[in-house]
């Protein structure tokens, strides 16, 4: 989802669920302090979407695409034998 090279962010799996139902409504908190956040900015007649997940900007990304994202994690996790 990023345009930017290497970018990692932890997840646990157990705050999946909660996070990806939230993220819908346009915010959630990973952890203390690890937010994602729709933004939307316009200037000049210039209108700017996207995501900030951790401090990391996805421009142009939205809240429903990271929702499904994180709702294929939780089947594959799911999926794996522990």
């Amino acid at each position: 989802m990023c345009k930017r090279a290497n970018v990692a962010i932890y997840i646990e799996d157990r705050p999946l669920e909660g996070v990806s139902e939230s993220i819908e409504r346009g915010a959630a908190q990973l952890r203390p302090c690890d937010q994602i956040s729709h933004y939307k900015m316009e200037a000049q007649g210039v209108v700017k979407t996207g995501l900030i997940v951790c401090g990391f900007e996805f421009e142009d990304r939205q809240p429903s695409e990271l929702s499904e994202l994180f709702d294929r994690a939780i089947k594959e996790i799911r999926g794996v034998a522990r």
